[in-house]
């Protein structure tokens, strides 16, 4: 039968594989919306820098539209990125709150 001190044992090692997996697709995340959005950067300004003044109106409204997309395509990362931090959080606090040791 499992006694308190090894259940929590066994919490606390479930926790640290979550939390490392998590950072991990985060971080993987992160980099990858980083990339795809410096390389979008890349495009559009080569792009600027080679068309005519009369089409640079046309070329803003697709960098707005572009700008839009990336807001939209990373918002949820942003908001799962809020909730683990503030899930380590409280996970952290009731650690120092019942004396255990990471």
């Amino acid at each position: 039968m499992l006694n308190q001190e090894k259940i929590k044992s066994i919490l606390l090692l479930l926790h640290k594989k979550i939390y490392e997996a998590s950072y991990f697709v985060g971080a993987y995340t992160l980099r990858k919306c980083l990339l795809i959005y410096n390389n979008l950067k890349k495009v559009f300004l080569y792009i600027l820098n080679h068309l005519k003044k009369g089409s640079v109106r046309a070329i803003r409204f697709v960098i707005k539209i572009v700008l839009m997309l990336k807001t939209e395509i990373c918002a949820p990362f942003k908001a799962l990125y809020r909730f683990f931090k503030q899930f380590w959080g409280e996970i952290k606090e009731e650690k120092r709150k019942n004396g255990v040791k990471a």
